[in-house]
């Protein structure tokens, strides 16, 4: 009896061999699927949040060079879906193409007109979403913005951006960088949303009628104190139940920076003949909580209390290695420490009498 493989045996085989090739040819296409979509999704999260930083700092204005219409009419009705909340008149979207010079993106890999007029990064006026018009096509899908399996894939703050620009609302803050002082917060909802309630600590904000915009109702959040947060309700239109967004203001800093000096444990050095630092103490101790420590300084003198901040923004010695050095024929020192909001302190320490004799030895 002849020995051999059999027909359904062989036929079993080839099955098998033509699953696993599927698979491992499905397998590879998805995962470079996602690989394209993660640098796609790497990417325009990176424009769109250095689109949000621009309008924040310059009081609402979009980092754009020109007008450019959109036709939806050729975008399949699952693709469509990621322009929700825009107007579209007649199939046409209108966007503005962003000017990149103005928030620091020198590097595309999409959107850097090397792929036709439509190979470009444009944002809406309306809802500050930032588009790739040409259009990414990974398998059967197209991807236009940021939608949520792409925020997935990059672990994306959702609430990042849509904090600053949610549904077209825009926070305006009257500035972003630490500060001591009161933060203005202008809040632009546009003209075309209903039942909006703005409140801020259980308080209902004022809508500010000297700011006409044909566009947009302004409130403006004014006599808030420190950080704050504002809760906003409103109906775009888009369904029955309201929604809500909110901002927090979180770059006020009112703490003074703690410094603390051993002046007591003033130390004198050995071999100084050759040089002018004859004894040093040391900083036990600096913090500052919120916006964390500018600078701390000293100067060979008693600087006047009514002048320290204005003398040491642009004079005073740096101090490094938290060691205060006392220099010959110094019988005073003031030490001075800033935050990064302007809080500052300062302290005269006098030397030792004993170092001070032997400085001027």
């Amino acid at each position: 009896m002849k020995k051999g493989i059999s027909l359904i045996a062989l036929t079993a085989t080839i099955a098998i061999m033509l699953i696993l090739i599927t698979t491992i040819t499905i397998s590879g296409i998805n995962t470079a699927d996602n690989a394209k979509k993660i640098a796609f999704a790497t990417e325009i999260s990176t424009v769109q949040d250095s689109v949000n930083a621009y309008v924040l700092k310059n009081d609402g204005e979009f980092p754009v060079k020109s007008l450019v219409t959109v036709n939806t009419s050729q975008i399949t009705s699952n693709a469509i879906t990621q322009f929700s909340g825009e107007s579209i008149d007649n199939d046409e979207l209108q966007l503005n193409t962003i000017d990149y010079s103005l928030i620091g993106i020198t590097s595309l890999k999409y959107g850097a007109l090397t792929n036709g007029d439509n190979d470009v990064y444009a944002v809406s006026e309306k809802t500050g979403r930032v588009y790739y018009i040409k259009g990414l096509k990974v398998g059967s899908d197209t991807y236009f913005t940021l939608n949520n399996e792409l925020k997935t894939l990059v672990n994306y703050d959702i609430n990042e951006g849509e904090d600053i620009l949610n549904k077209g609302i825009i926070f305006v803050p009257s500035t972003t960088e630490w500060t001591n002082q009161d933060v203005v917060t202008k809040v632009k909802v546009p003209s075309s949303y209903t039942s909006t309630t703005i409140t801020v600590n259980s308080t209902n904000i004022p809508i500010d009628t000297s700011v006409l915009d044909p566009n947009y109702t302004v409130y403006t959040v004014s006599t808030i104190s420190g950080n704050y947060t504002i809760n906003v309700d409103y109906n775009d239109g888009t369904s029955v139940e309201n929604k809500n967004t909110k901002y927090t203001v979180q770059n006020v800093d009112n703490t003074v920076p703690e410094l603390v000096i051993d002046s007591e444990n003033q130390k004198i050095l050995e071999n100084t003949e050759n040089s002018t630092i004859t004894a040093y103490m040391n900083i036990t101790k600096k913090s500052d909580n919120l916006s964390g420590i500018k600078t701390v300084k000293y100067e060979n003198e008693k600087i006047d209390q009514n002048s320290i901040n204005t003398y040491f923004k642009s004079n005073g010695k740096r101090i490094s290695s938290d060691i205060i050095p006392i220099e010959k024929n110094t019988s005073i020192i003031t030490v001075y420490i800033e935050d990064n909001a302007g809080n500052w302190s300062s302290e005269w320490i006098t030397v030792n009498p004993q170092i001070y004799i032997k400085l001027l030895e």
